[in-house]
This record gives structure tokens, C-alpha cells and sequence, in this order.
């Protein structure tokens, strides 16, 4: 089981029965990234990787009343909008990317399909990230 750190318990502070799915998310990660960099800020963990491919927060996209226990929002950058309904809200930010935001409240919503564009939102940060200069 992945380790957290204080700052990723207080995060969940409020939200402690959204932990168990978030760390079952971690593990799945690391086939698809297994070193991520996990920037926890007052709202949202940004997870890196050369660049920032996904974010875990607590983003409303429901009224409350319907908004399962324990989920959180997974927010991925992606090359085009999905015709899946699995994306609660998807916005077009600029010519070819698009911010999709994922309601994940079981961990049957961690499939594969849910990892590929995890995945294909890795690879497109790696291509945005900087490059050192010689």
C-alpha cells in the first residue's frame, strides 16, 4: 500500500472515506506511471510526472445530494473531447486540449479504460514539460 504523507491525511481530513479509493487509484497508477511527484495544495494533489497529467480534488460536480460518499473529481488534460459518459464535464482550453473532469466514486470506476487516458494525458505532459537547456 502506497505511503501517505501529512500533508496528503490532512488533505483528506474532511473527506476520509475518499482515501481508501484514492490510494487503490495510486496502485493502479504505477503500472502507468510507477514514480509519480504528488504536489498536495489546498485543494486539489497534482500529480507529475516532467509535467502535471492528472489532479485529485474534491470539485463539485453535482449537487452535493448527489455526489456518492467517497469519491473525489480525477481531472486529466486529454488531445480531444470524449464521447464517453464517464466524463462528467469535459472544457476545450485551448486547440487540441481538452480538461476532462472523472467523478470516481468505486473502485470499479479504476478500469483499464479509466488507466489509457490516464496514460494518454501522461504523454501528452511529457511533451508540454520543459526541456533543459544545453
Amino acid at each position: 500500500m502506497p505511503e501517505i504523507s501529512a500533508e496528503t491525511a490532512l488533505f483528506f481530513a474532511d473527506h476520509a472515506e475518499a482515501l481508501p479509493l484514492y490510494l487503490a487509484f495510486l496502485r493502479g497508477l504505477s503500472d502507468v506511471c510507477p514514480d509519480p511527484v504528488c504536489k498536495v495544495g489546498k485543494t486539489q494533489i497534482s500529480l507529475s510526472h516532467g509535467g502535471v497529467f492528472a489532479c485529485v480534488s474534491f470539485l463539485r460536480l453535482r449537487p452535493r445530494a448527489q455526489t456518492p460518499p467517497g469519491s473525489f473529481v480525477l481531472t486529466l488534460s486529454l488531445p480531444s473531447p470524449l464521447s464517453s459518459p464517464r466524463a462528467a464535464a469535459q472544457v476545450r482550453i485551448r486547440p487540441g486540449r481538452y480538461t476532462h473532469h472523472f467523478l470516481l466514486a468505486a473502485e470499479e470506476d479504476l478500469d483499464p479504460e479509466l488507466y489509457a487516458l490516464v496514460a494518454v494525458s501522461l504523454s501528452l505532459a511529457e511533451k508540454r514539460a520543459p526541456r533543459a537547456r544545453l
